[in-house]
């Protein structure tokens, strides 16, 4: 998880001495479902993971994931010392929300690109196979030029 936070990272909040790394990550509805049964797998059959606070094993109970307005409607609902972390994710949201949206933009241009190079191996093989005839060839260039 660490190598896709740093990859994906959208912004770095601080706040005192606290750090929060915002990511992009897929959505998968049953997250905290999986987090929950890890967690109390834990729990059950290694306790001492949970008296050890270093270890971060257990550090948190549970995940959610959050739109902004649950965010804001649910801020009370976290631990008072990172009631500020979320003012301060709130007050970042708009960079967050247009760098989601850059890396949105940038990874559907990649695959623009992907499409375009398979497109264009496909002419490119036609061409070879055509090359005998100089009819043939002459359709490649009309198709590719459209």
């Amino acid at each position: 998880m660490k190598h896709i936070a740093i990859k994906k990272k959208v912004a770095e909040l601080k706040y005192d001495t606290y750090t929060t790394i915002v990511f992009k990550t897929h959505y998968d509805e049953r997250l905290e479902e999986y987090y929950r049964n890890n967690y109390k797998f834990f729990e059950k059959y290694i306790p001492s993971a949970k008296k050890n606070p270093s270890n971060g094993l257990l550090e948190k109970a549970e995940i959610k994931w959050f739109t902004f307005a649950e965010l804001r409607k649910n801020k009370s609902s976290f631990r008072k010392f990172y009631q500020h972390m979320v003012d301060v994710v709130l007050a970042h949201e708009d960079l967050i929300t247009k760098t989601l949206m850059k890396m949105k933009c940038s990874s559907t241009r990649k695959n623009n690109r992907m499409n375009k190079y398979k497109t264009m191996s496909k002419l490119r093989f036609k061409r070879k196979r055509s090359s005998s005839s100089s009819l043939g060839y002459r359709k490649y260039r009309n198709t590719r030029k459209k």
